[in-house]
């Protein structure tokens, strides 16, 4: 009889990719992994609702769960959205070393300006943020000033069990479509680093609901933000 058709995680199994190195064990409940508690002094930029600056905040600040639920720790924050000439979403599976959403699915790259002079530019400072983190996490270059604004969304998460994490975000949804020709050169250059991902996949919009769906059942469900933007946005991704 013939074989039963494998599924669509098994299908994409030749198209995950991992870091370079083997990946890092996952720190023991209740600590900080050096290589991201190096990064909890970073100095967010603290918003109201309608992403007026208000000031600044470390990560670690933004990020604690008790400051979420007090209503002091909203903060900008971007989603950039990576799309090949052909239309696939390259995704990324979180890093278990993440204090936030450790080990979850989503979009190409997520992370937050600084509260610097360039990051702080209307416009300009999501988009060279998200060129920043997509280089450090990715080792990809990509340009800033072809990502387009697509949409900003506000959202507040719990991260885990702990009740330790949690997010409250003004998110700005970008989106960089990559030119005909570009991407056998992305690809080459693709190159996660393991203490910020797990792991990689280009997927179709047509193929997305199956994987998540698959990847949830396996326990490794989306982040909130990205299923915000797929369920509220997902024709401004795909059309254009």
């Amino acid at each position: 009889p013939p074989l039963p058709a494998p599924s669509l995680a098994g299908r994409l199994a030749g198209r995950l990719l991992c870091g370079s190195a083997a990946p890092p064990s996952p720190p023991t409940s209740g600590t900080v992994h050096p290589s991201q508690a190096a990064l909890l002094s970073e100095q967010c930029i603290l918003v109201d609702t309608s992403d007026r600056v208000l000031g600044a905040a470390s990560k670690e600040f933004c990020h604690r769960a008790d400051n979420v639920r007090a209503g002091r720790a909203l903060h900008r924050a971007f989603s950039l959205f990576l799309l090949d000439s052909g239309g696939r979403l390259l995704l990324q599976r979180r890093s278990l070393l993440k204090l936030t959403f450790p080990g979850r699915w989503t979009n190409t790259c997520c992370s937050h300006p600084l509260h610097t002079a360039d990051e702080l530019q209307p416009s300009l400072g999501v988009k060279l943020a998200a060129a920043r983190r997509t280089r450090l996490e990715l080792g990809l270059r990509l340009p800033p000033g072809q990502m387009e604004h697509l949409a900003t969304i506000v959202y507040q998460a719990d991260c885990d069990s702990t009740g330790q994490w949690a997010e409250h975000e003004v998110d700005h949804v970008l989106r960089l479509r990559l030119p005909a020709g570009a991407n056998e050169d992305v690809q080459r250059k693709l190159w996660p680093d393991p203490n910020e991902v797990a792991a990689t996949a280009w997927l179709a919009d047509a193929e997305l609901d199956d994987f998540v769906a698959e990847r949830r059942a396996a326990g490794e469900p989306p982040t909130p933000w990205f299923e915000l933007v797929l369920s509220s946005h997902r024709h401004l991704l795909f059309d254009g």
